[in-house]
């Protein structure tokens, strides 16, 4: 999926304009914007047109902050810093470009990218998350997908919500690369978002025409692009510290917390009985709901040791191909473990999935490559995860979510230590129900699933990318919060 953007450009936050925390006085905004004028004046600095951006700029910041009605507005977020009603798209997304086999959207925005099938069921969910937190319905463009191009046809209660913040939506399945690119081009699109990197159904091959000024990625491909025509990843301060910069060859644009959007309208369901799910009434369970193919020896070698350290406990992961099932069992068999303390559960809807994930103990993450969506849905029930932080994105996702979380606690950075962390939780009962009542009862709360501050967040990022183009300036690394 590509995502195109006409933004407001100049709009920044006004704060940030005159160069000033949000607790700046009266007499301070008024200082600020003396400085800046005086030395950005057209009387003093004549046909400079960037010094008379920066005058207009900081003439408008201080409108607003000066004003302590719109000010108040402001910092409730009531408006944007062009003094109209917020609307984290407003003047924003004009163009939605959709690319996907049979729906345009199905698993753009999920489980790390590939194809969106980690907890076994399709995503649509990155948008979809912020459409349903900020407008109260999924948006018209996923919902879990449906069988056409677009979904419109298939989530008619959003109609409404595309036709407020959509100026068009256009279905580019039967669009080639290049004629893609031209229609991007000619809708006069300022920032271009990729969506999907080296996956399926990726359309890098338009980004590589460069149709828009300013091209990005995000999202469904946890690394560098390794192209010259992509200006900027959008990760956070964890999985894409500044410090690794020159490994990736798009300049790093950081979230302040993570990189991932999520819900917090997702309804969590009851949750189900553990015999409903196969498993023992009694038993300490394990589940790590990773796709097969992140299950590696060295991760595998740690969970037997697990439930050999602890009588009567089972390991549920998700159900996979037959062959990579027979294969875990027989690798259980040869490290001392019954087989039959491995349980599979099958592949479910989100709906189903989340109640059951209720009826694990805790969360094992996979090393090197991170649970990336099933962490977030685990988190979002109050499932502790453990995971062990690699040098990579992808080995880095699970401990971004945990930042985002609270549960900083959790990361460990050694293999030994994750297990000893994963131990040390089974022996000390009150210490993992305390993690479990600290993340159910925080949800609400948790910068992870603010998608009302996500979408602001993401927004202002934006804005700071075309701020930098409209000044002539080429494409930097944008710390988190600056």
């Amino acid at each position: 999926m590509l995502a195109g953007a006409r933004m407001q450009i100049g709009m920044r936050n006004p704060y940030e304009v005159l160069g000033l925390p949000r607790t700046a006085t009266e007499a301070e905004i008024k200082k600020a914007f003396r400085r800046i004028a005086k030395d950005n004046h057209p009387d003093r600095t004549g046909n400079d047109k960037a010094a008379s951006d920066r005058f207009r700029e900081a003439s408008n910041a201080y409108e607003l902050l000066n004003d302590p009605a719109k000010r108040t507005a402001f910092d409730r977020g009531e408006i944007g810093a062009d003094g109209q009603p917020a609307n984290p798209f407003a003047g924003g997304f004009r163009q939605e470009y959709a690319r996907g086999g049979d729906s345009g959207f199905r698993g753009d925005f999920g489980g790390g990218g590939f194809g969106g099938r980690d907890a076994g069921f399709d995503f649509a969910r990155g948008a979809d998350d912020l459409f349903a937190d900020l407008f109260g319905s999924r948006s018209p463009l996923g919902g879990g997908g449906g069988a056409s191009g677009s979904g419109f046809r298939t989530q008619p209660r959003g109609a409404d919500v595309a036709c407020r913040i959509l100026v068009s939506f256009i279905d580019a399945a039967r669009l080639s690369d290049a004629d893609l690119a031209r229609r991007i081009r000619d809708d006069g699109i300022d920032i271009l978002v990729d969506l999907k990197g080296f996956t399926r159904d990726g359309r890098l091959g338009v980004l590589a025409r460069r149709p828009a000024p300013i091209q990005v990625t995000w999202l469904g491909f946890p690394g560098t692009c390794g192209a010259d025509f992509v200006d900027y990843i959008i990760g956070d301060p964890v999985v894409t510290p500044l410090a690794d910069q020159a490994v990736f060859s798009e300049r790093i644009a950081q979230m302040p917390w993570s990189y991932q959007p999520n819900d917090r309208q997702r309804p969590l369901g009851e949750p189900l009985p553990r015999a409903r799910c196969g498993l023992p009434a009694q038993a300490f369970v394990f589940c790590s709901f990773n796709a097969s193919f992140k299950i590696l020896p060295p991760v595998f070698e740690r969970w037997c040791r697990l439930l050999r350290a602890v009588p009567g406990s089972v390991l549920w992961l998700l159900e996979s191909n037959p062959q990579a099932m027979a294969n875990l069992a027989r690798e259980a068999a040869a490290r001392g473990v019954d087989p039959a303390r491995i349980v599979f559960a099958p592949f479910v809807p989100p709906e189903q999935h989340l109640p059951r994930l209720m009826a694990a103990d805790l969360f094992l993450d996979t090393s090197p490559y991170n649970a990336h969506t099933t962490a977030s849905d685990a988190l979002w029930v109050g499932l502790p995860v453990v995971t062990c932080q690699g040098e990579t994105f992808a080995a880095r996702v699970a401990a971004s979510l945990l930042r985002a979380a609270g549960c900083e606690e959790l990361v460990t950075h050694r293999l030994d230590d994750y297990e000893a962390l994963a131990l040390a939780l089974v022996r000390d009962p009150a210490r993992l129900t305390a993690l479990r009542m600290r993340l159910a009862g925080s949800r609400m709360t948790l910068p992870l699933f603010d998608s009302t501050g996500f979408s602001r967040d993401l927004e202002a990022l934006y804005a700071r990318m075309a701020e930098r183009h409209r000044m002539g300036l080429a494409p930097a690394p944008l710390p988190a919060g600056r």
